[in-house]
């Protein structure tokens, strides 16, 4: 019995890479992303004001939906995407955090051809002490998206839009009439993080192919197959040397 079981162990660590290229190169239609499986559409995406007072706080709201184009090989329990919002001057290129993290939780997760799922949400944005006042792009980056399969986590970041544009706002003084400021030359300049105007050419480096997003999936299945086995095989053992001892 522990020969067999310790066989099949070995026969599916030794067919995981097997799957995941079989999966990938046995048809040209082969998936290679996750856009070809589901589609986002923000039907709108509104900044409660566009006249932000210093500190006051505000909201950005989003709303669309999340559509299955094509039948998923298997099945997606639920999908987590964490996201930041910014702001970018309009004139100076400074960036500040208006929100450093927020999750968007999609559950059920549509895995059949024409299944939708809902996206609203309305995130909190406050400027930081530090912003200047002016002209704002209000921008939302993802930060992670991951996707459970059976009950593992598999990450889909690379596959997802990396940023939306979600609208504009002017950052205002809180003062009807705000007192003069000094002379710049009289004060300590602030040290402002400001995006170079151009960066330095990349050395070009060989492309390596990433894995496509089936692949995740399938080795994910193969890696919680592989764990039950060795929990099986545990169990028997532990029975066994019981049954050895009552003897």
């Amino acid at each position: 019995m522990q020969v067999l079981t310790n066989r099949l162990i070995v026969l599916i660590i030794a067919l995981i890479p097997v799957i995941s290229i079989g999966l990938i190169d046995s048809s040209p239609a082969a998936a290679q992303s996750a856009g070809e499986y589901f589609r986002i559409d923000y039907s709108s995406a509104n900044i409660s004001q566009r006249e932000v007072i210093e500190n006051g706080l505000f909201y950005a709201a989003t709303s669309g939906k999340l559509t299955c184009t094509k039948d998923l090989p298997m099945s997606v329990s639920e999908a987590s995407i964490t996201s930041r919002v910014i702001a970018k001057d309009m004139v100076k290129g400074t960036v500040v955090t208006l929100n450093p993290s927020y999750i968007l939780v999609i559950t059920p997760f549509p895995s059949k051809t024409g299944e939708v799922a809902e996206l609203n949400q309305s995130v909190p944005l406050q400027f930081p002490d530090t912003a200047e006042l002016g002209d704002y792009n209000v921008i939302a980056e993802l930060i992670e998206a991951r996707v459970k399969v059976a009950f593992i986590w598999a990450p889909v970041t690379e596959y997802l839009p990396q940023s939306q544009l979600l609208g504009s706002v002017k950052y205002i003084s809180q003062r009807k009439n705000p007192i003069p400021e000094p002379s710049p030359a009289a004060l300590p300049q602030p040290v402002l993080t400001l995006f170079p105007a151009s960066q330095p050419e990349p050395v070009a480096s060989p492309v390596i192919p990433r894995p496509g997003f089936v692949w995740w999936m399938w080795l994910v299945v193969a890696i919680a197959l592989v764990t039950t086995v060795v929990n099986v095989t545990f169990i028997l053992r532990h029975l066994a040397t019981r049954r050895a001892n009552n003897k």
